[in-house]
């Protein structure tokens, strides 16, 4: 936590040890005094029942709901505030005149970060009026009296508290996403291939990229491009970064670009070899997935993307000391596929 955070800390600390010396000694000085709340029910915030008891808590106090009758009424209004929330509290006597007014702001998206500076800023509002009515009724009670006034008592002097303060916002957490692929690949092998595959996403809470890795299988099958058949597959891995990105309330779109290794497989059926003039496949994959949450965590989504390898591959057989060329990969090879995952951070 900041500079920001500590002395926000701090005061709101000193705040609390003062309120409680002053607020608990409400019972017996401010009895005939009737205190009401005019309270704005906001949905996702604090409601009227819960300060209620936050109040009567913190200060022995009951505080009715009812302004009928009351000494004087404390008003409380919430509001959107950008990102966060702002409360608006004002002190009015039974005329209306306004005795005073505070302003709140939190920046965190849940109105119930300003649940407890709220309490304590009614409750110190609240008390420092009753102290201002009881030093009026004690000096109006000594200049009616006949008699020689008793001593002045002590009186603490008010609290001075912040027009406004901001509830320091909450650290930004990372977020994670783990995901199972299916695709279709074109010219990798002599015939389109399914592919399996598992990949991971990490955004950072500070940067825009997220980073991606992921690994792919096409497991071996049967190629019939010559007479007597023959066998491929292939694997390879992928880590990169994915710079664009959106994002609305379910769905989520993003490109990405990555390096790709791995390794190309072959063998031959009956009596054949069949080889690959360069089996390590080196290359760049760019992609781009479509997802859509579906319910909680779990998102579903659409792919597409293409795999660059460097350089050509060539698949051949030996039959009889010859060697008979199979097949050769594309130069970009086109995907198409289906994921389904999960999502672990802020906004799941």
């Amino acid at each position: 936590m900041g500079g920001t955070g500590r002395r926000f800390e701090r005061h709101f600390a000193a705040l609390t040890l003062t309120a409680a010396s002053l607020l608990t000694a409400w019972s017996a000085r401010a009895a005939d005094i009737a205190v009401a709340l005019d309270w704005a029910s906001t949905p996702g915030c604090m409601s009227l029942d819960d300060e209620r008891v936050a109040l009567q808590a913190l200060t022995g106090r009951a505080v009715e709901a009812d302004v009928a009758g009351a000494t004087f009424t404390v008003r409380v209004r919430f509001e959107r505030a950008g990102g966060g929330w702002a409360a608006w509290v004002n002190l009015a006597r039974a005329d209306g005149a306004l005795l005073g007014e505070r302003e709140l702001h939190a920046s965190s998206a849940e109105c119930h970060a300003l649940d407890d500076p709220l309490t304590l800023a009614v409750g110190l509002l609240i008390d420092l009026e009753v102290e201002r009515q009881q030093v009026a009724r004690r000096q109006a009670e000594a200049a009616a009296s006949p008699s020689p006034p008793p001593p002045a008592a002590h009186v603490e002097p008010p609290v001075a508290l912040p027009h406004s303060f901001r509830v320091p916002p909450e650290p930004p957490a990372w977020s994670l996403s783990a995901r199972a692929t299916t695709s279709e690949l074109l010219g990798l092998l002599p015939e389109p291939a399914t592919a399996a595959g598992l990949a991971v996403e990490v955004t950072p809470p500070r940067w825009g990229p997220s980073i991606t890795a992921s690994a792919t299988v096409l497991p071996p099958r049967d190629s019939h491009v010559s007479s007597s058949g023959m066998t491929m597959g292939a694997w390879y891995v992928t880590a990169g970064l994915c710079p664009v990105h959106a994002a609305g309330s379910r769905l989520l779109w993003n490109a990405c670009a990555a390096f790709a290794t791995g390794v190309l497989s072959a063998g031959g059926l009956d009596l054949q070899t069949v080889r690959t003039a360069s089996p390590t496949l080196v290359g760049a994959q760019a992609t781009s997935s479509l997802r859509l949450r579906v319910a909680g965590p779990v998102f579903a989504g659409l792919s597409a993307g293409v795999l660059v390898p460097f350089g050509e591959h060539h698949f051949f057989a030996v039959v009889d000391g010859s060697q008979v060329d199979l097949h050769t990969t594309w130069p970009a090879i086109p995907m198409l596929g289906v994921e389904l995952g999960v999502e672990a951070g802020p906004n799941p």
